[in-house]
């Protein structure tokens, strides 16, 4: 089973726009890190104090957000 890490935004018309996915043979710390630092290189503007995290489950999201200090 694979899952499906995607990262969301609205745009000024509070349309839902897709920034980044990929899709993984399965969650833990070491890819959320991977993913979430990926983003915070690419999008330089990115607002971290505002910015929201949604899971289904918690397979290495937490760790990974603690460890990075994303949000």
């Amino acid at each position: 089973m694979q899952t499906l890490l995607l990262a969301v935004a609205l745009d000024a018309e509070n349309q839902i726009i897709m920034l980044a996915w990929d899709i993984v043979e399965f969650e833990n710390e070491s890819l959320w890190c991977w993913f979430l630092s990926n983003q915070m290189e690419v999008i330089v503007d990115l607002d971290v104090e505002i910015t929201t995290l949604i899971l289904d489950h918690d397979k290495g999201l937490q760790s990974a957000d603690d460890e990075l200090g994303y949000v």
